[in-house]
């Protein structure tokens, strides 16, 4: 536990711009942590944080299904009014077979009709018309994007059930991949620095008073 990286999530252009891509703390949606990205000029490419395959990590596939994608997000002096995808912030969702897209990207814009928000959601639906053995998350921040954005609790689900994003709250980190009922209300976890039995960090579980019986 002593990589302090968000576990699922790899971190794509930064530097690029002065692109800053943070396991953030200052702000978040749910629970402790978020996916941060910070830019003050324009990059050569999009930058932001980009998920591992989350088709077959656990299960074999993504069934031909109708998926709600999307997730929370929060921003800061970014710039505003984008004329065209090189300028957005959006969560981007890919589903591909065999090499192929099944679908065109699913690009999810956030509000930038001011410079600044605070915690809210953007949401679409996709039908994906075939079995995808490949599907990722990418956070992103467009080539001519400035400012600072928060993304959290990303979502990709269906009715019934197929998969969904892994460390969806950001907030496991690199080697300790798992699963809780995040938002059940029956406790709190934390990546935490306050005791650990060797190194800096240990996995710190809180039941209070207001939470929910297991």
């Amino acid at each position: 536990m002593e990589i302090a990286e968000p576990w699922f999530f790899d971190k794509v252009g930064e530097g690029d711009g002065g692109a800053v891509l943070t396991w953030a703390t200052d702000e978040y949606h749910h629970f402790h942590r978020s996916l941060k990205v910070s830019k003050s000029a324009s990059s050569t490419a999009p930058v932001g944080w980009h998920s591992w395959d989350y088709s077959q990590f656990w299960w074999n596939h993504l069934e031909p299904l109708l998926y709600k994608i999307g997730g929370w997000y929060k921003t800061s002096g970014v710039n505003t009014n984008p004329a065209n995808n090189t300028e957005r912030i959006a969560f981007v969702f890919k589903f591909y077979k065999n090499g192929s897209p099944l679908v065109a990207d699913q690009m999810i814009p956030v509000d930038q009709s001011v410079a600044s928000t605070d915690w809210d959601t953007v949401f679409s639906f996709v039908a994906v018309p075939d079995t995808a053995d490949s599907a990722a998350c990418f956070l992103m921040m467009g080539e001519n994007a400035t400012g600072t954005v928060w993304f959290d609790d990303m979502v990709c689900s269906s009715t019934p059930w197929s998969g969904g994003v892994f460390n969806a709250s950001a907030e496991f980190p690199v080697g300790y991949g798992g699963g809780w009922s995040a938002g059940a209300g029956l406790s709190d976890f934390e990546y935490a620095s306050d005791a650990a039995h060797s190194g800096s960090y240990s996995a710190k579980l809180v039941e209070r008073d207001t939470d929910g019986d297991e």
